[in-house]
This record gives C-alpha cells, sequence and structure tokens, in this order.
C-alpha cells in the first residue's frame, strides 16, 4: 500500500538569482522523489543538480562536487506547472538551477511517499 506523499522541502529560488536553496537529503528514506514547478514561467531553462557530498557547498556547481541530473543521457528540466518523477538513489543534497536570473521568487516543491506492506 502506498501512503499519501508529503512535503519533503521545498527548494526557492530568490529573485534575481540563479540556484535555488539546497534540500539535505540524508535523512531520507524514500525510492522515489517528485519536484512539483510553480505554474508561472521560470526565466531560463531549470535543471536538477545533485550531489553526493554532504559538505559540498549550497552554491556553486564548479568543482564542488554538483552534478546535473540526468535521464537517459538527457538533462532533466522542469517547465512551468510540471511535476518530475525522480528515482531517488541516494545523493546527499539536491537542487535546481536556471540559466536566467529570476524576475520573481520561485518555488519548487519537493514531495516524497513510502510504500508499505
Amino acid at each position: 500500500m502506498r501512503m499519501p506523499p508529503v512535503v519533503v522541502g521545498r527548494l526557492v529560488i530568490k529573485q534575481a538569482k540563479t540556484e535555488s536553496s539546497v534540500l539535505d537529503c540524508s535523512g531520507l528514506f524514500s525510492s522515489g522523489l517528485a519536484i512539483y514547478a510553480p505554474d508561472q514561467d521560470a526565466d531560463g531553462t531549470v535543471n536538477i543538480y545533485v550531489t553526493s557530498r554532504k559538505d559540498a557547498p549550497d552554491l556553486g556547481t564548479t568543482g564542488a562536487g554538483w552534478r546535473k541530473l540526468q535521464s537517459g543521457g538527457a538533462d532533466i528540466s522542469i517547465g512551468a506547472g510540471d511535476a518530475v518523477p525522480l528515482d531517488f538513489l541516494g545523493w546527499a543534497k539536491l537542487k535546481v538551477i536556471t540559466t536566467s536570473a529570476q524576475a520573481a521568487e520561485r518555488e519548487f516543491v519537493v514531495m516524497s511517499s513510502e510504500e508499505i506492506s
């Protein structure tokens, strides 16, 4: 039986910024996550970044252990109003980054549900 989904975090991109806040995933015990995008179009393309390093800095990607999340060799991007399912493979941290600074604050909701027997 699947339990109802619960919010495990929020990824917020502040106005005039390109990177969201970071979700610490080290305490999650889930096999799957979903990221729900806001209904408003984000400025630029929104990609998901993950790192296996618990000590990775929250800002910046170059040389800090952050990697763009892919599926089948293609970058995973999130469009306005999308819900993107992710197989949670145990990364330490998760965030989203846009290719353009945001005209307004954007909030992406991360949800999870568990199956119990």
